[in-house]
């Protein structure tokens, strides 16, 4: 007897579930800002679910309990930053010291005509002879780079730092605020979630 067959695909079956997926990677991808810290949240009020059972058990209320415990997962995180902040500010302090250390390495370097920094730039002085030459402009040896431009470049990247970081607290603030709900539910968003999935 033989086995039955698997079912058979059609081509405009193939073609509508690979756009479902195309438009459902599209979506999640415009809408990755909101759906972060949503699913942080979810994932944080079922990482922390035990300990807020534990309390219910304890006749504390879910909504005392979901507050008492993201407090104190909240206090813990900001302690262990606080005891590691002198260590980081030692460490930010000398930053320009080691920056400035760099610095008069390299310059150091490069004035040595037998390093490969030298080499390089006798090579790209060459090079510029020649595009020089082929095109018929009188070569600019020795031009000095636009001034301050590493310094705005470290600008723009600690601007930019920071408003990632900005970014970063407002959603770990969101998800906090969804788990304290979702903890202070107990099982209604789980019921809700199946009831919604139907019985399939």
């Amino acid at each position: 007897m033989e086995a039955p067959r698997g079912r058979a695909w059609r081509p405009g079956q193939v073609a509508l579930i690979t756009l479902t997926v195309v438009a459902v990677v599209g979506a999640a991808k415009a809408a990755e800002g909101c759906l972060v810290p949503v699913i942080a949240g979810i994932v944080f009020a079922y990482a922390l679910k035990p300990l807020v059972s534990w309390l219910h058990r304890m006749r504390i209320p879910r909504p005392i309990g979901a507050a008492f415990v993201l407090a104190a997962v909240t206090g813990l995180v900001v302690g262990a930053g606080l005891l590691i902040r002198d260590d980081a500010i030692a460490a930010v302090a000398e930053l320009p010291y080691v920056a400035r250390k760099l610095r008069m390495a390299a310059h150091e370097t490069a004035r040595e005509t037998t390093s490969p920094i030298g080499h390089v730039r006798e090579a790209a002085a060459e090079l510029n002879r020649a595009a020089a030459e082929a095109v018929g402009t009188p070569p600019q040896i020795g031009a000095p780079p636009p001034a301050g431009s590493f310094g705005a470049d470290v600008q723009a990247w600690t601007a930019a730092q920071s408003s990632k970081i900005a970014s970063v607290v407002a959603d770990l603030g969101i998800a906090l605020l969804l788990a304290f709900f979702v903890l202070s539910s107990g099982d209604l968003f789980r019921r809700k979630l199946v009831q919604i999935a139907g019985p399939t």
